[in-house]
């Protein structure tokens, strides 16, 4: 199952920030905000260089209403993330 898939490479690599990253995304998809924005969260703290982090975070804010998400994506869109600047144009007034 996919949550044994991700358990499993959690245990293998504990502070590697792609696997929260990852997983933050399956937990969007089943609608678990809150458990999303944690490992975004999580993966932001273990690397705070990685603009893939800061642009998931953001978005799971977005997705929340909370506007802070667009300090992350513009976080995001310094570090390079090719995604932030569209997500900025269209959630950031």
């Amino acid at each position: 199952t996919m949550r044994t898939d991700f358990e499993e490479a959690m245990k293998l690599g504990p502070k590697d920030e792609t696997n929260y990253i990852l997983r933050g995304q399956s937990k969007l998809f089943m609608k678990d905000q809150a458990g999303a924005f944690k490992d975004f969260d999580t993966a932001v703290e273990l690397n705070p260089n990685n603009p893939d982090a800061w642009f998931n975070r953001g978005m799971a804010k977005i997705n929340q209403n909370d506007s802070s998400g667009c300090t992350d994506l513009n976080k995001a869109l310094q570090l390079g993330s090719k995604d932030a600047a569209d997500a900025i144009k269209r959630y950031c007034k």
